[in-house]
């Protein structure tokens, strides 16, 4: 695998992995108890990941405009004075077993099985020591946080892809190697009438709806299609960041958003879909903490019961 985001890295890095790492390191964090590895670091001039609230806003800025990641990484690095030091050391597994992590899995919060490691590792005179939680899945090691000095990133939901034809996968419907499952079909079919609308993406602070969606928005296409008694309210909720009116707002047009892609690409019929915003009043985990407010930046679906 190779991953070319900065003009200064080699074209090819021989074994590097990016959002997650291998199923070898896993091996031999699970046989040894450690592994060497070397670990890129975006730092700033001015110190140790000083470069990172700068670049972060700018890049995702620029994900905005562009509707997805920005094509030339590297020169927003050159802009803000960061650059790649790649620190070399050994990760050390901590504890003897896995660690159990919350996330949100296609709409539903489950605990998956984490491997939590730590190490110094050093770059001529500079140390650090990163901390770092991956999947215990070999099929799939994704990192699910990592953290140096008071830097860190963490996964909040994962929502897998749809099965392939004739398969049985993780999306809409089906539950994967961690059980979770059942989707737009079985919710809206269910007493509740109502469901979470998972795999729908927006820039932030945006009702802009990202074209990663688009998979998601079609299988629900697919539903309507074969329900066509049916009449559906798309529904928009928010966390608590920001007043209740800009909250409210923002549901309002995300849910619309939603409901236009639906009926104007699509072809959803528009007497099927409704749309309406909530804001931050119907929370469904606590807004004290970022997995909390994740779950709760959410579309449903509800449709009157019979």
């Amino acid at each position: 695998m190779s991953i070319l985001l900065n003009s200064e890295d080699p074209m090819v890095l021989p074994g590097q992995t990016f959002t997650g790492t291998s199923a070898s390191v896993l091996h031999a964090l699970q046989t040894q108890g450690q592994v060497p590895f070397v670990l890129g670091v975006n730092e700033g001039n001015d110190g140790a990941l000083g470069g990172f609230a700068q670049l972060g806003a700018a890049m995702q800025q620029q994900a905005g405009a562009n509707n997805g990641v920005p094509a030339m990484i590297g020169s927003f690095m050159a802009d803000f004075g960061v650059a790649r030091h790649y620190y070399r050391g050994a990760l050390k597994r901590v504890g003897t077993g896995d660690e159990p992590f919350s996330v949100l899995m296609n709409g539903e919060r489950v605990t998956v099985p984490a491997v939590h490691v730590r190490g110094d590792m050093s770059f001529t005179d500079k140390t650090l020591t990163p901390e770092i939680w991956w999947l215990d899945d070999p099929g799939n090691p994704i990192t699910l946080k990592w953290q140096i000095q008071n830097v860190f990133e963490t996964i909040t939901r994962i929502d897998w892809p749809p099965p392939a034809e004739g398969g049985t996968g993780r999306g809409d419907g089906g539950g994967g190697a961690f059980g979770c499952g059942g989707g737009a079909s079985t919710g809206l079919a269910s007493k509740d009438c109502r469901a979470e609308l998972t795999g729908v993406y927006f820039t932030t602070g945006s009702a802009e709806v990202l074209d990663a969606s688009m998979p998601a928005l079609k299988r629900f296409a697919a539903l309507m299609a074969a329900h066509p008694a049916w009449v559906v309210t798309v529904e928009g909720h928010t966390d608590n960041i920001g007043s209740a009116d800009y909250n409210m707002d923002l549901s309002a047009r995300r849910a619309s958003a939603v409901r236009d892609v639906l009926v104007n690409k699509l072809k959803v019929p528009a007497a099927q879909l409704q749309s309406k915003g909530y804001g931050l009043t119907r929370p469904v985990e606590s807004n004290a903490t970022v997995e909390g407010r994740a779950h709760n930046r959410r579309v449903e679906v509800s449709r009157k019961c019979p």
